[in-house]
């Protein structure tokens, strides 16, 4: 799948939080979204890193689910195909 950038989107998700609690609380409530999604789908293992912003500052929070012994070697996967696709002038 295809990374998918709507500008007009991303700019209403980038209007902060009020405060770094709000935002952690969003986050939070996000990644319960995701485990019952994954368990909905049979997704294996999910890797995700996660970034928003919040009037007093920004709150960043990762999560992986299924085998954390997979969590390194998918990201530095993940890091090699994102390397290549700037290389390759990709958005």
């Amino acid at each position: 799948m295809k990374n998918q950038y709507d500008p007009k989107n991303y700019w209403e998700m980038s209007k902060p939080f009020d405060t770094k609690e709000e935002a952690q609380e969003a986050i939070d409530k996000f990644l319960a979204d995701v485990e019952t999604s994954r368990k909905e789908y049979k997704i294996q293992d999910v890797h995700l890193i996660v970034y928003v912003s919040a009037i007093d500052g920004e709150v960043m929070s990762d999560a992986h689910y299924g085998d954390s012994m997979r969590s390194i070697p998918m990201l530095e996967t993940d890091l090699m195909f994102l390397k290549r696709k700037l290389e390759e002038g990709e958005k």
